[in-house]
């Protein structure tokens, strides 16, 4: 029995067996060049990145607790769609609101939903953008590619 190891552009092939030609690599097996790595596909624009914010009162929440809020800013959950629009109304792009969390700090007690929104396009000199049904927040294009925060 012949063992026969080959390299190829792929990887490396081990033949055991007994001496048969058609099993055997071939010569041409090492000089054949791998498949080109394709590039993942771009998405053009930036990612905006920020938090929307929720003042609580009386809450006896651990800081880091998942919040749920009441009242007025009941409809904002985890799930809450957060929608961007350029300077001229025109929907540009969206996404959805992280877990929230419970955070305490000298100001005050607050909710705090963080949102990722992949591909809005780069251009308008402002943007405008809404939680949820709670109205779209003007957001200058200098934060809108830095950090964002929105109140509720």
């Amino acid at each position: 029995m012949g063992v026969v190891i080959a390299a190829t552009g792929v990887g490396v092939g081990i033949y055991l067996g007994r001496r048969n030609p058609s099993l055997a690599p071939t010569a041409g097996a090492a000089s054949a060049a791998a498949p080109a790595p394709t590039e993942a596909p771009s998405v053009p624009g930036f990612t905006m990145n920020g938090v929307f914010l929720v003042a609580v009162e009386n809450s006896t929440l651990a800081d880091g607790a998942h919040c749920r809020v009441d009242g007025l800013d009941a409809d904002i959950s985890d799930t809450t769609p957060v929608t961007v629009f350029d300077d001229a109304g025109h929907r540009l792009t969206g996404g959805y609101l992280e877990p929230g969390v419970f955070v305490s700090n000298p100001l005050g007690k607050e909710c705090k939903w963080g949102f990722s929104i992949v591909a809005v396009p780069d251009g308008p000199a402002k943007y405008s953008v809404e939680v949820g049904t709670h109205g779209g927040q003007p957001v200058s294009s200098a934060t809108a590619h830095t950090w964002v925060v929105l109140n509720g």
